[in-house]
């Protein structure tokens, strides 16, 4: 294939994991906004609880084995079908226990929500761990084209019995059961596709001890992360008691999670290439460097444009009764560039070898966490969750930037940085002085001065599909 015919594949493989994670949130975000209004903000509160405290409990299912799949596969594609096996069967062991003790608990603790935190538990702790069995392997062997259709196949399904739910006016715990059976029909799907594709095998228990060992740096990174990005929902309903203030908090994550489809699918996408390029530092630092310019440089006129407009934002996506939400959505604005940067750099940690101190930087993020909510919200309640997530986000930055500094030596992201940070100010000015619509508009005016600044070009692209290039050329392109 010629090198032109390379790039193109290249291109339409990135563009579908992009492609993917946009049309993913939009139809979330489409879900959720109606959602929103049709419960309330005690309704919703509910709602975000149960989704939230059951997400804790399925970091028993995690295991750190949809990481391992991708590097492993992706270095050899020839395991598929015995990751998918064991993998598989290692999730469903894990999360049928999860699932138990689930129970078990929300019968003490929360015996009034115990119907609605159970069917959670079957849609977000057996069905989707054992979808994610099947996407790993797609995602190691990178085919970007079944990945697209099956988590489309999983969102319509999603999004019309979601939609079902919410417009027969079944509440909180309909939106949930009808979520649950979106997740196991698209898990099913899903299984019996990738199958389908590369064949079946036999699972072999006495080698699951070791894909434990492998993959649990992986598990513990993941459980830190995912702890304390959540744990301020269950802080909030234990501490606080009052189910609007979770529904004002849950609203604004709600809208701030929106757009974090972006490093995600740059980091799904760059994930298994650069596992295969471990010892080629001069190309990990140039990728790394670009794709930390290029996400700070796309998060900071959004989080600008959720601390000056929050109100209009607010009053706009979720209507008036939201808008004790606006001041915890501010400072989750601020929290956006910081989250951006950091993924390349977690990224190049766990592609590289570094997935331990990964887990320490995610597990250090953790405390911080617990202790400043511990503080903040008897005080400020979900202003007080939101100040403590930009702290925990600030400093897990700045630990991957040390991290990543001791590995790779000097990345030269200082003066593109400050440029990104000017050009952000002028247009903070202009977020500040205008109203929504303006704010909008002057868009175009923030990228004009990236490019006269010099704080992102064409190069940065280049370098990071020359990354991906590098893979096709050497292993053969995948289907696209």
């Amino acid at each position: 294939m010629t090198q032109t015919g390379l790039a193109r594949r290249v291109g339409l493989n990135t563009g579908l994991v992009m492609g993917s994670e946009v049309l993913r949130k939009l139809l979330a975000l489409a879900l959720q906004l109606i959602a929103v209004r049709a419960f309330g903000d005690a309704g919703y509160g509910r709602y975000t609880f149960a989704v939230g405290f059951v997400a804790l409990w399925a970091l028993g299912n995690d295991l750190g084995l949809a990481e391992l799949t991708v590097r492993d596969v992706a270095r050899k594609p020839e395991r598929a079908p015995g990751y998918l096996v064991d993998v598989l069967s290692l999730k469903l062991i894990f999360g049928l226990l999860a699932l138990g003790a689930l129970t078990l608990v929300a019968g003490r603790t929360q015996p009034a929500e115990l119907s609605i935190i159970v069917w959670t538990g079957l849609g977000a702790i057996i069905f989707a761990g054992s979808r994610e069995a099947a996407l790993g392997v797609l995602k190691g062997t990178q085919d970007f084209r079944t990945l697209f259709r099956l988590n489309l196949i999983g969102d319509l399904l999603t999004l019309g019995l979601g939609f079902a739910a919410v417009i027969l006016g079944k509440g909180p715990e309909g939106l949930i059961v009808a979520t649950s059976a979106a997740a196991a029909l698209s898990s099913l799907v899903s299984l019996l596709w990738t199958r389908k594709r590369f064949g079946s095998a036999r699972p072999r228990p006495r080698r699951w001890w070791k894909l434990i060992k492998a993959g649990l740096p992986f598990a513990l990174a993941s459980i830190f992360i995912i702890f304390y990005k959540l744990i301020d929902v269950s802080m909030l309903k234990y501490m606080v008691g009052r189910d609007e203030v979770v529904g004002w908090y849950g609203a604004g994550v709600r809208l701030y999670n929106v757009l974090l489809f972006l490093p995600a699918a740059l980091s799904a996408a760059l994930f298994p290439a650069l596992s295969e390029l471990a010892d080629d530092r001069p190309r990990l630092t140039r990728a790394t460097a670009a794709g930390v310019r290029l996400l700070f440089a796309f998060a900071l006129p959004a989080g600008l444009l959720f601390f000056f407009q929050a109100g209009p934002l607010i009053s706009l996506a979720l209507g008036d009764q939201y808008a004790p939400t606006a001041p915890a959505l501010r400072i989750l604005g601020l929290t956006l560039p910081l989250v951006f940067a950091g993924y390349p750099l977690a990224t190049l940690l766990k592609s590289t070898g570094g997935e331990r101190i990964f887990a320490g930087i995610s597990l250090g993020g953790g405390v911080v966490n617990i202790l400043a909510n511990l503080y903040a919200i008897p005080r400020w309640e979900h202003v007080g969750a939101a100040t403590t997530t930009l702290l925990t986000e600030a400093l897990v930055l700045i630990a991957f930037i040390v991290a990543a500094h001791r590995r790779l030596g000097k990345t030269g992201l200082a003066r593109p940085l400050a440029a990104t940070l000017l050009s952000g100010a002028i247009y903070g000015a202009a977020c500040y002085l205008l109203p929504l619509w303006g704010a909008l508009a002057a868009l175009p005016l923030y990228l004009v001065l990236l490019r006269l600044t010099g704080a992102v070009n064409a190069e940065d692209v280049k370098r990071l599909r020359g990354i991906l290039r590098r893979r096709d050329t050497e292993q053969g392109t995948p289907d696209a």
